[in-house]
């Protein structure tokens, strides 16, 4: 049997690698960051006044609020996608002469 050191990250994911570890929880705080600005930007009021088409986005305030989860949730998930391919650029896309 193989011993294999591993790292174990706050929501309980293990990792081969302490870096790869550090980099899953700098995410996640980034992304429940991100999540705490679209929440307070995003109002349930705002979203049952909102049409698409001809159609309420919301007709009611718990409508209101799943659909702001879901935005809030969504749009963290793309920001946070958007961050990693940029990191990824300057890391090791780019080189000096």
């Amino acid at each position: 049997m193989k011993k294999i050191e591993c790292y174990e990250t706050k929501d309980g994911k293990l990792f081969t690698s302490y870096e790869e570890a550090l980099m899953h929880e700098k995410e996640e705080e980034i992304k429940s960051d991100l999540g705490s600005i679209l929440n307070a930007s995003i109002r349930t009021g705002d979203l049952m006044k909102k049409h698409v088409g001809e159609n309420k986005l919301c007709s009611n305030p718990v409508d209101a609020q799943v659909v702001k989860k879901f935005l809030v949730s969504y749009m963290s998930e793309i920001m946070l996608k958007d961050f990693a391919a940029f990191k990824s650029l300057f890391d090791g896309g780019l080189s000096c002469k």
